[in-house]
């Protein structure tokens, strides 16, 4: 999916979006770093 989602801000010129892959426990995020978020159910990737 990360891959993907790659794919798609190149062939768009997306520069404000950076996908991390998050864990069951950690979301990988420092603190105060985003001003949005967007959770995605894509376990059956």
């Amino acid at each position: 999916m990360l891959e993907i989602m790659e794919y798609f801000k190149q062939e768009k010129n997306i520069n404000n979006v950076e996908p991390i892959l998050a864990t069951l426990t950690n979301p990988n995020l420092p603190p105060e770093s985003i001003d949005l978020a967007i959770m995605v159910d894509a376990y059956h990737e």
